[in-house]
């Protein structure tokens, strides 16, 4: 090979590496320019893949961790006592499942009726109700649960009223001037007659109000349902029978007869939902 042929093939191989030519030259170039070998260069983008990878998990557990701390220290809220409904199994609430029981409040009064009423007027909010208990002489709402129609207060919504929460005296009369004539059946084992002295049922008895116009139409679904829960958790934690849960037409003259009330279905789940209570 001659001096000439010589130097022509040296510069065809500059050519080559300046150009990219000379299958992946370009990139010995590349790589030489940089300072790496193509092995150490290639274990350079390697080692930044892995990098991102690992970087996108790391992310992500974080962000697992940041979720499980979240609902630790927030967790979902649970239907409160207002909406407590039967649709979980009857007889299974009690009093502090329903949210009914705080610590600054006295301890429970000796509770020996449950007398449940209604409104009289759809559409009735609980500000109407404790007004016309205001124009008899309270000092405010005279039932220690208002139970809502879904017009003014969540229908089966539980409401109690602070006289619950201070454990005091009910207002269970709409004639204050009527005569109280219980059937015997409605008597608790103690009373001496077939009449309960008014002054009895107001310190003894716990009022349950429906909102809604229970002469003319039954209560809803939800009211009922969270009616029974309440009335099953109220007997039961303080051993009230079943012969003093009483309707207001069964208080005498003066009250509403409650016509559209669903008695014998509602004392039937209430009896079945003590009973389950007592064998869970």
């Amino acid at each position: 090979m001659t001096e000439e042929d010589r130097r022509s093939m040296g510069d065809v191989s500059a050519e080559a590496v300046t150009t990219g030519d000379g299958g992946g030259a370009g990139k010995v170039a590349a790589a030489g320019a940089s300072g790496l070998t193509p092995v150490a260069a290639k274990s350079v983008d390697g080692a930044a893949g892995w990098l991102r990878v690992l970087i996108f998990l790391g992310v992500l557990v974080v962000g697992m961790g940041l979720a499980m701390v979240a609902c630790a220290v927030f967790p979902a809220t649970a239907p409160g006592p207002r909406q407590a409904k039967a649709g979980s199994a009857e007889g299974r609430h009690t009093l502090a499942s329903l949210g009914l029981l705080r610590s600054d409040m006295p301890a429970l009064h000796g509770w020996r009726y449950i007398i449940i009423h209604d409104s009289a007027d759809e559409g009735a909010s609980f500000e109407a109700i404790e007004r016309e208990h205001r124009r008899r002489g309270r000092d405010g709402m005279g039932f220690h649960f208002v139970i809502g129609d879904g017009d003014t207060i969540e229908d089966g919504a539980i409401v109690p009223t602070d006289i619950w929460w201070q454990q005091a005296a009910g207002e269970h009369f709409r004639d204050q001037d009527a005569a109280i004539e219980l059937a015997s059946g409605g008597v608790s084992a103690g009373a001496a007659s077939a009449d309960v002295d008014r002054q009895v049922l107001k310190l003894q008895g716990l009022g349950i109000v429906l909102l809604g116009d229970l002469e003319n139409e039954p209560p809803s679904a939800a009211q009922l349902d969270s009616l029974v829960d309440l009335t099953v958790a109220l007997a039961r934690r303080l051993n009230i029978p079943m012969s003093n849960i009483l309707l207001e037409s069964e208080l005498g003259s003066g009250q509403r007869p409650l016509r559209g009330f669903p008695a014998a279905d509602f004392l039937r789940r209430v009896a079945d939902g003590r009973m389950s209570t007592r064998r869970g």
